[in-house]
């Protein structure tokens, strides 16, 4: 989540990497594909930039092998203090972007940081209108990409969580669907967030989440505190009455794969007239990427669970949607 290395110092070495997400990802970026790699099969890493708001923003795309118009979409936001190779260091993402033909973008936040809607993020506090970046973004990348418009989705982890559960509420008429992970849905927006289309929604939360509390309430950081967010199953269940779903979701236990301290339960939302909702709680998981790195001490972020793949789970449910019209 959004700067917190103050609240957490087990060590100084540890303490350099408590940017949420931040300095571990901007180290573990430094290890991905260097931006503007070319592979002679037509896919491969580069670095855009867009002018919004006055300030020029940038972002990575990662083409799969073969190119091609038309590709479906995923944004991928960092955590607080991060940068963009480092969200697809820890997410893997780039892999089922290859595997599944889709692209992967990595917007990069102002002053590494994103206006969520917390309040006290260095993007919130600067007034910046990230929604509008993301907007003109799309726009961008429609232009220059040709990509399917009708199928751009987002995910992120921590703050960058937040932002994709911003975007589900304000930009349904241009995203398609959401998947935060590590970030439920903050009490301020929660009684805006009625979007005209309906938003299908997959959120991945642990219960040992040091950060952002399975149960709600304040989410840890180093500034002065923002809003607080809701319980991972009252934001499901919001999204759940704005799809039009039933109260009570079917709750189901995914089989163990591996013994990793954690357990894994779905509960998932249907028939809904609108659009479906899945909430994956990591029970003993903590703020990390589920089949991803643990990519700082479990006494730091708590536990990375390894029984099941949240970037290959992600794009299952994106790819079972149906084009946003």
């Amino acid at each position: 989540m959004e700067q917190i290395e103050e609240q957490q110092r087990p060590s100084r070495r540890t303490a350099r990497g408590l940017a949420a997400l931040g300095l571990a990802a901007v180290v573990t970026g430094a290890l991905a594909a260097p931006a503007g790699a070319a592979r002679t099969d037509g896919g491969g890493d580069r670095t855009g930039h867009l002018r919004v708001g006055g300030r020029t923003r940038t972002y990575l795309v990662h083409t799969p092998p073969g190119g091609g118009a038309g590709l479906p979409v995923v944004l991928a936001f960092h955590g607080g203090g991060g940068t963009g190779a480092g969200m697809a260091r820890i997410s893997h993402l780039d892999a089922v972007a290859d595997q599944h033909h889709f692209l992967a973008v990595y917007p990069q936040g102002y002053d590494n940081s994103w206006a969520g809607g917390k309040g006290d993020t260095p993007a919130d506090v600067a007034g910046i209108d990230d929604v509008a970046f993301v907007r003109a973004l799309i726009d961008q990348l429609a232009a220059d990409q040709h990509i399917d418009r009708t199928r751009v989705f987002a995910t992120g982890l921590s703050s960058g969580g937040f932002m994709s559960q911003r975007l589900g509420c304000e930009l349904s008429d241009r995203i398609a669907g959401i998947a935060p992970v590590a970030a439920t849905l903050l009490t301020n927006l929660a009684p805006t967030c009625n979007p005209p289309h309906p938003m299908p929604v997959l959120e991945i939360q642990g219960t040992a989440d040091p950060l952002v509390p399975y149960d709600g309430g304040h989410v840890r950081g180093r500034g002065p505190g923002g809003y607080p967010a809701l319980s991972a199953p009252d934001s499901v269940a919001h999204w759940a009455r704005v799809n039009g779903c039933p109260a009570v979701p079917l709750t189901a236990a995914l089989p163990a794969l591996v013994r990793d301290g954690t357990q894994v339960r779905t509960d998932t939302y249907r028939p809904c007239r609108g659009a479906p909702v899945v909430l994956y709680t990591v029970v003993g998981g903590g703020h990390t990427w589920p089949g991803g790195e643990q990519y700082l001490p479990v006494r730091v972020v708590g536990r990375t669970t390894h029984q099941f793949d949240a970037s290959e789970t992600m794009w299952r449910f994106f790819a079972s949607l149906p084009p946003r019209t």
